[in-house]
């Protein structure tokens, strides 16, 4: 509900608040700004060429994604329509704005940079538009000189779309979004299984794919990613808002447009339809670009700004008789008091929302740092604390108040007195940790991530507390029914069977994870561990050798090989496992176990010295090991053993 209404995580665009905001904010454009347009065009102008000359600096730069839009493609988009929004300024003979002339080069430039099919096509298209309009009403462009500018560029951008390859080698990072077919597939089921006239809620697309998605995802390594928007804005918001929603959007576009292009057709005044003239094309432009590419905040913001520029000028008439009406400025009056007490009450609620992200942003510094957990902990409870709405602080409080009293079980057991108030406290974080989880999955139920969380903590409390199993399974059922095609949940559920014991469902909960994506490593190697507990070492061999060739840089998939190799122990598998443990170290030098185990080859060997160059390099990794000290004290005593040892802590 949260989501929906104030929206979060990348989603603030699509909520109800917004779209309020942006009725609003159109209403202002229309009534309040219509007599400072000029002003609103030179701030307009000027920011894009800003905008425009500092992307195509940050294209040259380490962190080339960077710019003041959002991503490379969504700079592109905004400089277009600023772009022909300065060309169609220019050719109108304003004078005034000649020395923004510039700015089309500008964005001929980025886009010569970037190089991507689709801003070239809207680069052109809306340049083509923009001549269609000329051509209509040619008397009100008498200087026709003003058009070689436009056109040479139009030109230039045909030739590098279709036929010449860029000049600049800068590697532009590449964005991945889903396909029209794959979009158009989630917003059908989407509505199919939520209201077909509502939708599925403001700011929830995340939630649609993730369930609504096609098994096709799971061949690429977008497997597990849960895309936020569909391959165009409208596409994003058909499944969220629903036939109604969307169908009164078009409606107010419609009616716009062409409320627009009769004025101007019809107006009578050179400088009536010039100026309805140069807003109109850029408008144009962002509808098109709406049906093509996944819009942002800003690109949003944009039509709003445009339509409501465009309103100016066609309801400025309509609108005269409002002043003198008593009634309206009566009813105007109430709807600004109640107005200004809402945006008072959302600044509020805002600057809190922010003090809390600020406080979520040092939790994760924090835990990026190597501080205390306590730390991270502290920092997390005052983001939920301050923003008692966001299910990310509460999920990841969940996990990090289990990480801590995991820490706080390690040192108990390295200790021999646990009093009565420790317990308590590792009580207490437990059932915090609970709490947290349990509360993120009320805030977002949509959300499998939220119930993973809850699995976990669960599933961490199996051996002390009765039913966990069964809460544990129950949860992760839940992730898998919310994303039913991502093998990751079915991973999770598996090993919760495994931890409740119930290997015939860990067995076939594993297997249908692989059957979503059959090189999915989490899934065989689970099944391979499964395969050891029951004693099919062949079996558990052959599936973990299957994992180590897909993933050879995994060290643990290595150890556990060597490990296999070790309690199978027919004819070469010592071999194998000195080749395992050996290729593990060679991965991660300072890993303790691979060179335990791998000393222990070298004692059923009897190569004396190796032993003790590995057990010696143990211990300069842990000076203070007193297992690894007493083996070391027997070995230079010539004393061997067959005993394979325990995994030394």
């Amino acid at each position: 509900m949260d989501l929906s209404l104030v929206g979060g995580s990348s989603q603030e665009y699509t909520s109800v608040l917004t779209a309020f905001g942006f009725v609003v904010f159109f209403y202002l454009v229309v009534n309040v700004l219509s007599e400072k347009q000029r002003v609103i065009h030179f701030i307009l102008l000027l920011s894009a060429v800003l905008t425009g000359v500092f992307s195509i600096l940050s294209l040259f730069t380490q962190n080339s994604s960077f710019n003041t839009i959002g991503t490379i493609n969504a700079a592109g988009i905004y400089l277009i329509v600023m772009s022909v929004f300065g060309s169609a300024l220019w050719l109108s003979q304003i004078k005034k704005w000649q020395y923004f002339v510039c700015l089309p080069f500008v964005s001929f430039f980025y886009l010569l940079i970037v190089d991507y099919w689709l801003l070239w096509f809207l680069f052109v298209l809306a340049h083509v538009i923009l001549f269609v309009f000329m051509f209509v009403r040619s008397r009100d462009f008498a200087q026709s000189f003003r058009s070689v500018l436009p056109i040479i560029l139009v030109l230039l951008s045909l030739l590098f779309w279709i036929w010449l390859p860029s000049p600049f080698s800068v590697s532009v990072p590449s964005e991945v979004s889903p396909n029209n077919t794959s979009s158009t597939n989630v917003a059908q089921k989407t509505l199919e299984n939520f209201s077909p006239f509502l939708g599925s809620g403001p700011g929830t697309y995340a939630f649609d794919f993730a369930t609504f998605h096609g098994p096709e995802i799971n061949q690429t390594e977008f497997f597990n990613t849960r895309f936020d928007r569909a391959s165009s804005y409208f596409l994003t918001l058909l499944p969220t808002i629903g036939y109604l929603g969307l169908n009164i959007f078009f409606i107010f576009l419609f009616a716009l447009g062409v409320q627009s292009v009769v004025s101007w057709i019809k107006s009578n005044s050179r400088e009536e339809s010039t100026q309805i003239f140069i807003v109109l094309i850029p408008w144009l432009t962002l509808i098109v670009a709406a049906d093509l590419y996944p819009f942002n905040f800003t690109l949003v913001w944009l039509i709003f700004l445009f339509s409501g520029l465009l309103g100016s000028q066609i309801f400025q008439k309509s609108a005269t008789g409002i002043g003198n009406n008593i009634f309206l400025r009566l009813l105007f009056f109430v709807l600004l008091t109640i107005g200004t007490l809402a945006f008072l009450v959302g600044i509020f609620f805002t600057v809190q929302r922010y003090i809390a992200e600020v406080a979520f942003a040092k939790a994760v510094r924090s835990d990026r740092e190597d501080m205390p957990l306590s730390e991270v902990v502290v920092s997390l409870d005052r983001a939920a604390s301050l923003n008692r709405f966001d299910d990310r602080f509460y999920r990841t409080l969940s996990q990090a108040l289990l990480l801590q009293a995991n820490d706080q079980l390690k040192n108990a057991s390295s200790e021999t007195e646990f009093s009565q108030k420790d317990r308590e406290y590792l009580q207490a974080l437990f059932a915090s940790s609970v709490n947290a989880a349990v509360r993120a999955t009320e805030l977002s139920p949509r959300n499998a991530l939220n119930w993973l969380a809850r699995g976990l903590v669960y599933r961490e409390l199996i051996n002390s507390v009765s039913d966990a199993s069964k809460f544990a399974i129950e949860a992760y059922q839940k992730a898998v029914a919310l994303e039913p095609l991502n093998p990751e949940m079915l991973n999770e559920l598996g090993i919760a069977f495994a931890f409740a014991s119930d290997d015939d469902s860990a067995e076939k909960t594993f297997r249908k994870a692989i059957e979503l994506k059959a090189n999915y490593a989490p899934a065989h190697y689970q099944l391979a561990l499964l395969y050891e507990k029951q004693g099919r070492l062949d079996d558990a061999i052959g599936k973990m050798e299957s994992v180590a060739k897909y993933n050879m840089k995994d060290v643990g998939v290595a150890f556990q090989l060597g490990q296999l190799y070790m309690r199978r122990n027919v004819e070469g598998d010592l071999a194998r496992a000195k080749n395992a443990f050996s290729y593990a170290i060679s991965l991660a030098p300072s890993f303790s176990n691979a060179r335990w185990f791998l000393a222990t080859i070298f004692e059923q060997e009897g190569n004396v010295q190796a032993v003790i160059e590995q057990i010696q390099k143990v211990l300069e990794l842990d000076p203070d090991n007193t297992i690894a000290k007493s083996r070391l004290d027997r070995l230079l005593k010539g004393k061997l053993s067959s005993v394979v040892p325990e995994v030394i802590e």
